[in-house]
């Protein structure tokens, strides 16, 4: 790749060019006590979630640390993953 000179420019930390036109964020979008204690309600119970929502799928044994089902229309199968356990408790991935 040839070098041309430039250099450009990183915005990410640049302030608001015009203070006084940021605008708050709608109550939709800030946190909330109500959002994060269905959140944690939802984690706390998430493998009988996974069974409700998935009838098809199934706990992964030995471990016990993912539910399996095959996709979010909830066919037989193990492509969709949903970690039960851990950090990383609740993310899914289908692959």
């Amino acid at each position: 790749m040839a070098d041309d000179g430039f250099e450009g420019l990183d915005l990410n930390d640049a302030e608001p060019q015009r203070p006084e036109d940021t605008v708050e964020a709608p109550s939709w979008a800030r946190p909330s006590s109500d959002r994060d204690a269905v959140r944690a309600r939802l984690l706390d119970e998430i493998t009988a979630v996974c069974a409700y929502l998935f009838p098809s799928g199934y706990v992964e044994l030995p471990k016990g640390d993912v539910f399996c089902v095959g996709d979010l229309s909830g066919a037989k199968g193990q492509s969709l993953h949903v970690e039960l356990r851990g950090e990383r408790r609740g993310l899914w991935y289908d692959f």
